[in-house]
């Protein structure tokens, strides 16, 4: 479920459809709220209404989505198993495999740096090491960036960039600082 804190009460907002597991959250410009389930694709409240999206009624690669951030520019990026979409409007954009020669079987985990760059963690491609994501019209531009920098755990959950633009990575080991 969807919950709102006011400061002192919760609120709860229930799709139509039971959801057991909400793995990413994220707010875009028109206060839209999306959220990315386990196993029953992504749905989007504005409000008052509620619009799931899955593999049947849309273009997510899977009904898995694992995590949703709204970028700089007002799009919807969904990280899912079988690949990442880009929703800008009413246009959905696939980059797998087939669409964009790039190895995406899992994306897990989003953030946007200071600059808008959106990086990822990218599952079952460079030993799960995070990869830079440059949005451009051409296609993307990606970077093994802690991976040849010989970070202790390739596993990353969380990011952060510093004062002085430091990438700060949590991992399953631990820390690894710039």
């Amino acid at each position: 479920s969807l919950l709102a804190y006011d400061g002192s009460n919760w609120t709860s907002y229930q799709p139509d459809l039971s959801i057991d597991y909400v793995n990413g959250l994220a707010i875009d410009g028109a206060d839209h709220k999306w959220l990315g389930t386990w196993d029953q694709g992504l749905c989007e409240f504005d409000g008052a209404r509620w619009t799931v999206y899955t593999t049947d009624n849309s273009e997510l690669p899977s009904n898995y989505v694992s995590d949703v951030i709204a970028d700089h520019r007002g799009a919807i990026w969904v990280g899912a198993w079988g690949g990442l979409v880009r929703i800008e409007g009413a246009n959905w954009t696939v980059f797998d495999e087939p669409t964009s020669g790039m190895p995406l079987e899992s994306v897990s985990t989003f953030f946007l740096s200071p600059n808008g760059s959106l990086w990822m963690q990218a599952d079952n491609w460079l030993c799960g090491a995070p990869v830079l994501l440059e949005r451009a019209e051409t296609g993307f531009h990606l970077h093994d960036v802690l991976g040849d920098a010989g970070a202790p755990n390739r596993r990353f959950e969380s990011f952060a960039f510093d004062q002085r633009g430091g990438l700060w990575a949590g991992t399953w080991g631990g820390l690894s600082p710039p």
